[in-house]
């Protein structure tokens, strides 16, 4: 599920196809949800476009995608991310080691530098939870790790 935004049709049409190429990679049947939370449609040739609005907020458009997504699984995706071919593939693998997995996280990169952005959100000794890895170099060849949250 993609989540669009005011004026960035470009931004959204990479990210379109980045996630068309992941998703093309994937077994089994899986469906592409466009979430306008701008209110405005934006073109998505391989998406189902799922009405927003500005007032709904992040929460709200992720809401009204999951509201009716098909899937065991489901990928939130900001128009301003572009998905790497074979991500998808790896964390349903992640998801599925084990019955109790209930989430999975990606390593989220910046684009200028290279630096981790997040590898999900990790809980220190005091309960303070924060972004694993932030700004460190990207964790190649890693095995996954348990997160707090996604």
């Amino acid at each position: 599920m993609a989540r669009a935004h005011v004026g960035k049709q470009a931004l959204l049409d990479r990210c379109l196809a980045a996630l068309a190429d992941a998703l093309g990679r994937v077994e089994g049947e899986t469906e592409l949800l466009v979430v306008a939370n701008d209110g405005r449609v934006p073109r998505a040739p391989r998406g189902v476009v799922v009405p927003g609005a500005p007032e709904l907020g992040f929460a709200g458009g992720v809401a009204a995608g999951l509201a009716i997504a098909r899937g065991e699984w489901v990928a939130l995706v900001n128009d301003d991310c572009l998905v790497a071919p074979d991500a998808l593939v790896e964390l349903l693998a992640a998801g599925e080691t084990d019955g109790r997995v209930g989430s999975v996280a990606a390593q989220v990169l910046f684009a200028a530098t290279g630096a981790v952005n997040s590898a999900g959100l990790e809980v220190d000794e005091l309960g303070v939870a924060r972004e694993r890895a932030l700004g460190l170099p990207a964790l190649a060849g890693r095995e996954p790790l348990e997160v707090f949250g996604a």
